[in-house]
């Protein structure tokens, strides 16, 4: 019989990897409050570009003020991660309990909320360069949708109204006497 061995050289690689997943470096001091500097002022230009793009009633102070706190959380979560996938999977497991109970009003809102969690993901990972172009990029692109969008809103709907009825009823013969009493026809 003849016994494989693993070789020496895998098993100090092995070695290494394990003492730097179990005893991992932090970030010097400073560089932490700095990225974390960085990524307040990157989540203000989102919340910057976000005002300047939508109309004054559309933006609620309390989601601009989370687009900000947003970038900062997540620039502190990219630090704690770093290089190491075990973290990460268990932050997510730990995040997945976590469930936001606000509706997001409107797509674009979305699209806010992934553009500040970017920037701070960028600046956590010591990459201000990805994140000072993407601003730029997306600003870009969302002051020129934003012209388009405007015209394409002018005519606004004050009220949206919502009717179910059961399976086998007629919307027209159960809806139309009071459609005609109450609403005027354009």
């Amino acid at each position: 019989l003849r016994w494989n061995c693993v070789p020496p050289a895998t098993l100090r690689r092995m070695s290494e990897f394990l003492g730097a997943a179990l005893h991992p470096v932090p970030p010097d001091g400073t560089a932490v409050l700095i990225r974390l500097v960085l990524a307040m002022l990157a989540g203000g230009m989102v919340t910057l570009i976000y005002r300047f793009t939508r109309a004054a009633d559309e933006t609620a102070p309390s989601f601009t003020v989370m687009l900000v706190l947003l970038a900062i959380l997540i620039a502190m979560v990219t630090q704690v991660i770093g290089d190491n996938v075990a973290r990460a999977f268990s932050l997510v497991g730990a995040l997945s309990i976590v469930r936001f109970r606000t509706v997001v009003r409107d797509t674009q809102d979305t699209a806010y909320v992934i553009f500040a969690v970017a920037v701070g993901m960028a600046v956590g990972a010591g990459h201000p360069g990805i994140a000072l172009s993407g601003l730029g990029v997306i600003a870009f692109a969302a002051f020129v949708m934003r012209k388009g969008v405007v015209a394409a809103s002018v005519r606004h709907d004050p009220f949206l109204l919502n009717v179910r009825l059961a399976l086998g009823h007629d919307p027209a013969i159960l809806l139309a006497p009071v459609f005609d009493a109450h609403l005027v026809a354009r």
